[in-house]
């Protein structure tokens, strides 16, 4: 027993020592980081689709992923509306796997009734629970729209809050890394930018299908980066280590045509090519693998777009340490290069005094760019690693960070492109029914800060330049709240929010957010003139119900000109009245001279009319021909009115505005005439009226309610070439 404690405690101290060497050695990181991808792409193929991709492009980007996959490499492609089809199995990549998944991707097409992305993140990673652990699974997911699973918006709700509370935190526990991409306006950018930041993928927006090739190359990149040769003003070289290189060249028109120039001059084209070279031509770019290729400088003769490329296969690597592709501006970025022959580090310093390392960063928003020389450090390191913090990288953007190795007969290139956001989201939104109380929310974008362990205050500096401290109240996890009254004087104040913590591995963290600013809006109250600004003075805290009541800033105090405007003014509510009391005895005067007028009439004219006047079927036989009735009684009326018994057609009537309807009441058929039931219309005379052209009047909301279309992949739904089909119902 006791030579069996010795063992262990032997076997212990030489892992614990190997451990030790492994985590002093730099080079370890990135030889240990390197896994081989397993992409699974992830398609939407709703009936919006055919809006917003309706040359359906989605078709050559995902061929163009299908020629760039490595050998070596695993991959699968699933599609998904209502339902979730595995068009392409995820299986190693090979030629027989390339031939299949093109002729699989003709399919792809925009029929499905919803989009289902819960079902999708599901299926496409079923296998979650058991992962093979030499594989690194990125997984590529493009959409249009928003978690859409039935007519009801509570059910969408639901589906969309378990994808968050659910599915992410076991996707992000097994280690997948989720690229998104956007495409439309109307995709949900918060729920794509939460998925990737979340697993610490890429976040896109494609503006328009014309960019998904290149938007799907960027995510691609991102999922098996691939070593590169600097391609400089359309020439690039090839040592002897080369044993394949693939040119991806995008063309500036779809009609340019494309040369590959060989050191030896020898051109070749998609006409004119030897067993050696493979050529692929979509409608903007060429992709050309030439095996064995002969060593030299090789030209390119045609306009190229930025984003084209060489990748090589070869025994001399360029490796660098990946950086996370999704981060935050308080992160430190730490990159480390080397160069491998045969996977083995080269520590020669008579090597790589011959090399000149560096590293080049530019941020795509305003594309400035940074430049560092690695290789300028004397002496050289004996581990073979070079290293830089890239600093510039702490402000919020989008940078592409490229490495490259350049000596007397190579070169080499590796590319990555990182996304840096700041750790908090602030959004402001108003209220409908008073657009003078604001809610302010809270997110905390890493998903390593301990939501439990972590207090919130607010700090929100008034027009005067003083500080209110005040506390929030937690809505979800990682989520606050502060919901503010700016009372009855609109005036622009800012909020940031103060944060104390810690995060799951103990690490505490003591974060101040950037400030928003507040601009109430002006509800015709005197502007408030702010005071020039002091230093702020935080005072003591205001305290905010557990129910988020909000909180009433302090109202500045009325100006002497202000408090007089308030008084009340006599003289002109005197006046008021005055030309109020004119008004009404001019209109009692008018109506009085009108009755005089209208009461020596004896009889109306309608009434004096020498011929009989007989209504039939709705019109009345006149002279002239048939008209409408003017006069709505189920009676015949001749020119003496005193023919007629009262107890026939009821008493008569001097004038056409003295009809008794009883209880003191008279009909004033001068303001309305109104047809009775009694008059039989003949149908015969009406126009048709077809069953769809219903008159809505001015109510918009039934006009709509007319057609129910809840959502338009439900209008552009054509299931005549669905292959959104139920999988479990699909035995044949």
């Amino acid at each position: 027993m006791q030579i069996l404690r010795i063992a262990i405690f032997c076997f212990s101290a030489v892992l614990t020592s190997l451990v030790n060497a492994q985590s002093s050695d730099p080079s370890a990181i990135i030889f240990n980081s390197e896994l081989k991808p397993d992409i699974r792409v992830v398609i939407d193929i709703s009936g919006s689709m055919k809006l917003n991709d309706p040359n359906n492009l989605r078709r050559p980007a995902l061929e163009l992923l299908v020629q760039l996959f490595p050998e070596g490499s695993k991959a699968g492609v699933w599609t998904f509306g209502q339902w979730v089809n595995n068009l392409v199995p995820s299986k190693n990549v090979q030629q027989a796997w390339r031939e299949s998944a093109l002729l699989q991707a003709k399919k792809i097409n925009s029929v499905a009734l919803y989009t289902n992305i819960p079902l999708a993140l599901e299926q496409a990673v079923s296998d979650i629970d058991s992962l093979d652990l030499l594989y690194d699974v990125q997984l590529i997911l493009l959409t249009d729209g928003m978690v859409d699973i039935s007519k009801s918006a509570a059910d969408n709700d639901r589906a969309r809050e378990r994808v968050i509370n659910d599915l992410l935190p076991k996707l992000r526990k097994a280690g997948v890394t989720i690229h998104t991409v956007a495409l439309s306006k109307n995709a949900d950018q918060e729920l794509m930018e939460r998925l990737a930041v979340e697993t610490g993928g890429l976040a896109a927006v494609a503006e328009t299908a014309d960019d998904l090739a290149r938007i799907f190359l960027q995510a691609f990149d991102a999922a098996a980066p691939a070593e590169q040769l600097p391609l400089d003003g359309g020439t690039f070289i090839v040592d002897s280590t080369i044993e394949e290189f693939s040119a991806l060249l995008f063309r500036k028109s779809e009609a340019a045509s494309v040369q590959l120039i060989a050191p030896d001059g020898t051109r070749h084209s998609i006409d004119d090519q030897d067993a050696s070279v493979n050529w692929f031509r979509q409608d903007n770019y060429d992709l050309i693998t030439i095996k064995s290729p002969m060593a030299g400088e090789w030209a390119i003769d045609a306009e190229l777009e930025p984003d084209s490329r060489v990748t090589i296969v070869s025994h001399l690597n360029l490796k660098v340490s990946p950086l996370k592709k999704g981060s935050f501006t308080d992160d430190s970025r730490q990159l480390l290069a080397l160069l491998a022959e045969a996977e083995t580090t080269i520590v020669k310093p008579e090597f790589l005094n011959l090399v000149d390392m560096s590293v080049d960063v530019q941020r795509r928003e305003d594309s400035q760019s940074w430049h560092i020389s690695l290789s300028g450090s004397d002496p050289i390191p004996e581990s073979g690693v070079f290293q830089s913090a890239i600093e510039m990288t702490n402000t919020v953007g989008v940078y592409d960070v490229t490495v490259k190795a350049i000596g007397k007969t190579f070169s080499r290139q590796h590319k990555q492109t990182i996304a840096v956001r700041e750790p908090f989201d602030i959004r402001v939104s108003s209220s409908h029914d008073n657009p003078l109380i604001h809610t302010v929310n809270l997110f905390a974008r890493n998903p390593e800060i301990d939501f439990n362990s972590t207090e919130v205050s607010a700090n929100v500096t008034l027009v005067d330049g003083s500080v209110k401290s005040m506390p929030v109240v937690e809505t979800a996890e990682r989520r606050w709240k502060l919901i503010i009254d700016s009372g009855l004087q609109p005036a622009a104040y800012s909020v940031n929010f103060e944060l104390k913590g810690q995060l799951f591995d103990g690490q505490s963290f003591n974060k101040r957010t950037p400030s928003v600013q507040i601009t109430p809006v002006d509800t015709g109250a005197e502007p408030v003139v702010a005071a020039p600004e002091p230093e702020p003075q935080v005072e003591e805290a205001l305290t905010v119900a557990e129910d988020a009541q909000p909180v009433m800033l302090p109202e500045p105090k009325p100006t002497m000109e202000e408090a007089t405007d308030k008084r009340i003014d006599w003289a002109k509510i005197a006046t008021y009245v005055g030309v109020g009391l004119a008004n009404l005895l001019v209109i009692g005067l008018g109506y009085w001279v009108y009755k005089v007028v209208t009461g020596t009439a004896t009889r109306s004219e309608v009434l004096e009319s020498s011929d009989d006047v007989e209504i039939e079927d709705g019109l009345m036989d006149t002279d002239e021909g048939p008209v409408a009735p003017v006069l709505v009684a189920d009676v015949e009326v001749g020119d003496d009115s005193d023919a007629a018994p009262e107890s026939a057609t009821g008493p008569k009537l001097d004038t056409l505005d003295d009809f008794d309807l009883g209880g003191g009441e008279e009909l004033d058929l001068d303001e309305s005439l109104e047809f009775s039931e009694s008059i039989d219309v003949d149908k015969s005379d009406m126009a048709e009226v077809d069953e769809l052209d219903l008159d809505m009047g001015d109510d918009e909301a039934a006009a709509t309610s007319m057609v129910d279309i809840d959502d338009i992949d439900d209008f552009l739904d054509l299931p005549e070439d669905a292959i959104d089909i139920d999988p479990s119902k699909d035995k044949g």
